[in-house]
């Protein structure tokens, strides 16, 4: 910390929407869409505990699709879901190989400066400086790993609060981090495989709660096709029939008659004699 109580690793890269001179969304977001042309600095750092992978997700199109919004079904999601969650295993565990992973986050947008982008940020810079030195000349997916240092420093504040919460108007060209979902016992068991393979990290030992919780993460952990899931909800729904008895219809409502209604009887008024107009004489008839 500096005297005015700022992280050590923030003193150089103050920024704000009023800033002239940095670039707010490259200070936030560690990408900006104008790059090199923006007519703000962008101020990579030369050390930093969080690492940017650029376009190393490789988006399915149902990915895409879903993420611009298009039509899409459940097998659709399904899909794309089981895609994303065994990439997020892949890579968390091998970055793992370079030190104590804080969050991992694999952003769900689709504009050309942020498709695709991954971000790991580890808890300590020496452990950034040497996963940023061993990914030098390494591939995914047949393709160069590209690495940088990135100012990035809370994913909080770097992601869309809109898409967060409810829905983001803007979609997937937002200018905010859209998070693509990892469920929560998917991370843990993550986390809980890394701290397996290196106990140095972890030294507290296990109690029966946290036991437990590893079963359940390990539970749900375990993804099933989405063939095997139909199935297997159509036979619950086929026994769910078979034990309930089937109840009996419904007796019919007994008819009961109308009450006599009693039409009152209006009083019969014979009509008025027409008016006679006096000393009226009538026409004389043409000759």
């Amino acid at each position: 910390m500096d005297r005015e109580g700022r992280p050590k690793d923030e003193r150089q890269f103050i920024t704000s929407e009023e800033d002239r001179i940095n670039c707010p969304f490259y200070f936030k977001i560690g990408a900006c869409r104008n790059g090199d042309r923006c007519n703000r600095a962008h101020n990579k750092p030369e050390r930093s505990n969080t690492l940017l992978l650029p376009h190393l997700y490789p988006n399915l199109p149902e990915s895409m699709a879903i993420a611009n919004d298009e039509d899409w079904d459940d097998e659709m999601y399904a899909r794309a879901q089981e895609h994303v969650e065994a990439f997020f295993e892949e890579v968390y565990l091998e970055l793992a190989s370079y030190g104590e992973i804080e969050d991992l986050v694999v952003l769900d947008n689709v504009s050309d400066h942020m498709v695709g982008n991954v971000y790991v940020k580890f808890y300590k810079e020496e452990d950034g400086c040497k996963a940023h030195n061993g990914l030098v000349n390494r591939f995914y997916g047949g393709r160069l790993i590209q690495c940088e240092f990135t100012p990035v420093s809370d994913f909080r504040e770097a992601r869309c609060r809109a898409f967060h919460e409810t829905r983001c108007a803007r979609g997937g060209l937002c200018n905010f981090m859209h998070i693509k979902h990892i469920p929560k016992a998917m991370k843990r068991r993550v986390v809980r495989e890394m701290y397996e393979e290196h106990p140095e990290w972890h030294g507290k030992p296990e109690d029966e709660e946290s036991r437990k919780k590893r079963k359940r993460d390990d539970a749900r952990g375990k993804r099933m096709p989405s063939e095997e899931r139909k199935a297997m909800i159509a036979q619950w729904n086929a026994e769910l029939k078979s034990v309930t008895p089937a109840l009996p219809a419904p007796a019919p409502a007994p008819q009961v008659a109308p009450p006599n209604l009693v039409i009152p009887v209006q009083a019969i008024v014979p009509p008025a004699a027409p008016a006679t107009i006096p000393n009226m004489v009538p026409p004389a008839s043409a000759s």
